[in-house]
Formats: C-alpha cells, sequence, structure tokens
C-alpha cells in the first residue's frame, strides 16, 4: 500500500493536502528524470576514486545550478576590489 493514494479523501483537507494530492498525481510518471539512471549516476559518483562533493541530477537541476554560480560569480567578479580591501594593506 506505500506509495498509493488513499480510496477516501477528507473534505477538511482539501485546500491543503488535497490539493498537493492533486498536483502530484497531474504530473506523476510525466517527470522528465528516470529514477533508475539517477540511482546509477549516484552508484558511479560514489564508487568514483573521486567522487563529487556534489552530484546534481538531471538537465533542469544542472542548468539551474549553472546558472545561479554564472550569477555568483558575476557578483563576486563585481564586488572583487570591495572583497580584498578587506586584506591587511602589504
Amino acid at each position: 500500500m506505500k506509495g498509493e493514494t488513499p480510496a477516501v479523501a477528507i473534505d477538511d483537507y482539501a485546500a491543503t493536502a488535497g490539493a498537493r494530492r492533486a498536483a502530484i498525481q497531474g504530473y506523476s510518471g510525466s517527470q522528465p528524470g528516470d529514477p533508475l539512471r539517477a540511482a546509477e549516476a549516484i552508484v558511479q559518483a560514489v564508487q568514483s576514486p573521486e567522487p563529487p562533493l556534489h552530484l546534481v541530477l538531471g538537465r533542469p537541476a544542472y542548468e539551474q545550478v549553472a546558472a545561479k554560480l554564472r550569477e555568483f560569480l558575476g557578483e563576486m567578479e563585481t564586488w572583487r576590489e570591495v572583497s580584498l580591501g578587506a586584506d591587511y594593506p602589504v
């Protein structure tokens, strides 16, 4: 029964848990990720002689993380002189 939707929905929870359940049912089975391939990637990473500290799985996650890192690096570059100016003078 684990993972199955209960046969009876409680009306008092329709706006909260019921809405979440409906949303999940709306996309369940059509996600872009493949759990089997994700598991294989995790096994490959942990068995690697140099496993990654961070493993980002799937194209959407990869693209979001890469964009965030570019944004972060851009901000660092903008504030480079201020950041380096916090050292004792040489």
